[in-house]
Parts: structure tokens; C-alpha cells; sequence
């Protein structure tokens, strides 16, 4: 299913009371790049480590200056293993913290794990496809 951007900057307005949010990691910022400059507030920042949607996004970059945004893409195998410790952790207490807003687009049981790459190869989802692992 594919957003408007202008629904889902209304969406993050209305949650935000207005005011954006400070800091967006995207995972296709070709695909999702006015969606995100449109929700993003003044001084915040852009982390990006995909862009499936547009390979080459024209980033208009007055906007960027304007609202004094920091577009920052990143590697994650690349990255040193204590920052990827920290984004662990921080993911982590993210997702036990109470009226967090995260959206499931769908989950899958670890033997259908080929499954859940392929919806996530298709496109078109809105939040995370979760492979649950017996424990």
C-alpha cells in the first residue's frame, strides 16, 4: 500500500501536535524523500541506509538549508561495533517503551523467512515485517 505524501505528513503533524519529529532513519530515502522533508522539524536529521525508490533522489537542497537538516547516510556492516551495540539498545528500549508508535505491515514464523524478504522486496509496506523466532 503506498501513502501520499501529503497523508502522511498530516499523519506525523497530527501525532507530533505540529511540530515534526527530530529525527527520521529512512530505509528507502529515494521512495520516501518529501514524505520525510515534510515531517522532519528544523534542526533535525536524516539517516538513511537504502534507496531503493530512486537510486539518484533529487534532493532539493534550499530545503535541506532551510530548515538546517543533517542528511547522513550510513552502512550498517561498515559502522564500528560499538555504535551498532548502541543502535541495538536503543531499538530495544524503543520497542518495550509504552505508547511507542510502531507499525507491523506483518510477521512471519521463522520457516517462512523467504516470505518475509520477498514482502519486504515488493514494496509498498508501511512498518516493519517481523520474523518471530521461537524461543
Amino acid at each position: 500500500m503506498n501513502y501520499r505524501t501529503e497523508d502522511v505528513a498530516a499523519r506525523v503533524a497530527d501525532i507530533t501536535q505540529g511540530a515534526g519529529v527530530d529525527h527520521v532513519v529512512d530505509v528507502d530515502l529515494g521512495g520516501n524523500l518529501t514524505a520525510v522533508l515534510a515531517s522532519v522539524r528544523e534542526h533535525g536529521s536524516i539517516a538513511y541506509y537504502a534507496s531503493n525508490g530512486a537510486l539518484e533522489p533529487k534532493v532539493n537542497l534550499r530545503t535541506l538549508m532551510a530548515k538546517n537538516l543533517t542528511l547522513r547516510g550510513f552502512v550498517l556492516p561498515t559502522s564500528p561495533h560499538a555504535a551498532r551495540k548502541r543502535a541495538q539498545l536503543d531499538i530495544a528500549a524503543f520497542v518495550r517503551a509504552p505508547g511507542r508508535i510502531l507499525s507491523v505491515a506483518g510477521e512471519f514464523p521463522l520457516y517462512e523467512t523467504a516470505a518475509a524478504h520477498l514482502s519486504v522486496e515488493a514494496g509498498g509496506k508501511v512498518g516493519t515485517v517481523v520474523v518471530a523466532c521461537a524461543r
